[in-house]
């Protein structure tokens, strides 16, 4: 079978073609090591010294050999250099194959590199079967291969050999998925996956004049924050749930990585509906198993970005009208300082200076100095008694808890239209830790109670300051509070958790054949690798970043969609 075009005629003859030099370039690669010297007194034609320069600097060069003829300019640059004149090298003599081969062997040797031999060709037939699952481009698998040959010192072979190493892979890994496929599909499956191009309404009411296929109608996909979308957004994934646990043994046998089942998947996304269903059938069935794989999960990605985004709403709203309620009550706050301080001054200062003065008074006897004493201190005794409450509720003030608690009191009230618009997010999701944790516990509680939260709620995922704030003065739960405390600390993606850009395209995490899962789990990610985290210190950043901490610093709580990275 012919070999798929990879390089175009005009590449294809650059590449197989020795380098041209400039005149700086030329005394760089053909320079004479001493390595090389030693090899050129072992031979003893004047034809041979100059070919083997010239081998050796051709492969400095390009880290591959070429076949004869050579530039005549580097032929005379490289005669003249080694004391020959041109016409002393007998172009005509040089044996194009054994001596051409005995002297890539020394320049081999000579520069320390690797034969392409069957050893590097099953290592590189495996790096190009990794890269045709992940769908790379065959040009770009190409310049990969040979970036990888150069960093393994090895030498680089042809532009047919890599073609031809490229095309049987690609042909072997297209097989290996059309029998996958058929291996691992059951009649039913099929049935499941072909009803996708129907345009029978089974699973959405119909809309007024419009007959859409399934599959179309399952290419929606909102980041929008309105109630609306974010219904149908759930509505989707309800539909997609039972599809995606159907071929979820297919995706993991057809071993794609996660950007081959994105590739297959973007295919399903920008075909029409006609297109997809002319395809042959184990093909369709291909396409379609990946096309609900990465639905899945990146609907799984927005939902959380709309839930991160919400949070976010909510508590940058309670920060402006916490500021808004102390701005604007700082008159009367000036007022009540005021008369404070007048009080103050009237009902301790004036007693304590009469009672100096009493005191120190060399008129009185000590017993008159003493019933005066009483009287000043009988005559306004509840006003006394007032300004000093007054003075202990001014220094609890200063220690913050009084203000700490007027914030959680706005984001009390402004908690539950937030609920309303993404607590359907959190009972939908899947949920995943290395251990039966609280704050997972907390989670499977809300999602079992349907987002009915009781005054049995756990509440152990909170830091002892935050519990004691979830409760009341009356020992009754702030369910409000908790409801909102609970999704704001849930913050989860499946399979790749945070990322520090915006939502782009589904993020899978980089696995390996053995450990690859299409099941949404509980992980973070830096620049969309996978991470795993203990438990503990799960909870401890989820509490960390909400500000759940014992100080109860409210300026601390955010609900940042762009995480920052963890520690």
């Amino acid at each position: 079978m012919p070999h798929m075009h990879i390089l175009t005629a005009v590449e294809h003859q650059a590449f197989d073609t020795p380098p041209v030099f400039s005149d700086a370039e030329r005394a760089t690669f053909f320079q004479v090591s001493e390595s090389l010297d030693t090899l050129l007194a072992a031979l003893r034609s004047p034809t041979n010294r100059v070919y083997l320069v010239l081998t050796v600097g051709y492969f400095r060069a390009a880290k591959r050999f070429f076949a004869a003829p050579f530039h005549q300019t580097d032929v005379t640059y490289v005669a003249t250099r080694l004391g020959y004149t041109p016409a002393q090298i007998a172009l005509d003599a040089y044996d194009a194959k054994a001596t051409s081969s005995r002297h890539r062997q020394l320049t081999l040797a000579c520069l320390g590199f690797r034969p392409f031999n069957g050893q590097v060709r099953q290592e590189m037939a495996q790096a190009i079967r990794t890269m045709i699952r992940s769908h790379m481009r065959p040009k770009a698998i190409f310049w990969q291969v040979l970036t990888l040959l150069a960093t393994r010192k090895t030498e680089i072979p042809s532009a047919y050999t890599l073609t031809e190493l490229i095309t049987q892979a690609s042909r072997h890994h297209q097989r290996e998925l059309t029998a996958t496929i058929a291996g691992h599909l059951s009649p039913t499956q099929r049935v499941l996956l072909d009803a996708l191009l129907d345009k029978e309404e089974t699973l959405w009411q119909p809309e007024p004049h419009v007959q859409r296929s399934k599959l179309t109608l399952l290419k929606r996909c909102s980041q929008s924050t309105r109630p609306a979308r974010i219904k149908a957004n759930i509505e989707d994934l309800r539909v997609l749930r039972p599809l995606y646990h159907e071929v979820e043994a297919v995706v993991d046998a057809i071993d794609l990585t996660p950007e081959g089942v994105r590739y297959y998947a973007n295919a399903v996304l920008k075909s029409r509906i006609f297109q997809v269903a002319r395809r042959t059938d184990d093909d369709r069935h291909r396409h379609l198993v990946c096309f609900i794989t990465h639905q899945f999960l990146r609907l799984h990605d927005v939902l959380i970005d709309v839930l991160l985004l919400a949070v976010q709403s909510t508590l940058h709203a309670c920060e402006r009208a916490h500021k808004e309620r102390h701005y604007t009550g700082r008159t009367e706050q000036r007022h009540a300082l005021h008369t404070f301080v007048d009080d103050v001054s009237e009902r301790l200062g004036y007693p304590l200076a009469e009672i100096e003065r009493i005191a120190f008074s060399t008129q009185l006897t000590e017993t008159e100095k003493v019933c005066h004493i009483q009287a000043v201190l009988s005559h306004d005794q509840e006003q006394r008694r007032t300004v000093a409450s007054h003075l202990l509720e001014m220094h609890q003030q200063a220690q913050g808890t009084h203000e700490d608690a007027e914030y959680y009191t706005v984001l009390e009230s402004k908690a539950v239209a937030r609920q309303n618009r993404v607590a359907d997010i959190v009972k939908e999701l899947t949920f995943h830790s290395d251990g039966q944790s609280d704050l997972l516990t907390a989670l499977q509680y809300y999602q079992h109670k349907q987002g009915t939260i009781t005054p049995t709620a756990p509440v152990a995922f909170l830091e002892p300051y935050a519990q004691r704030l979830v409760m009341d003065a009356s020992g009754k739960m702030r369910v409000s509070l908790l409801g909102f405390r609970l999704p704001s600390l849930s913050r989860t993606r499946p399979l790749s958790c945070w990322r520090r850009m915006r939502f782009s395209v589904t993020r899978y995490s980089s696995r390996t054949r053995s450990s690859w899962s299409t099941e949404p789990m509980m992980q973070a990610s830096h620049s969309f690798q996978s991470i795993w985290f203990p438990t503990a210190a799960l909870i401890t950043c989820f509490a960390r970043e909400c500000g759940a901490s014992p100080e109860g610093n409210q300026g601390k709580e955010r609900a940042v969609a762009g995480h920052q990275p963890w520690g």
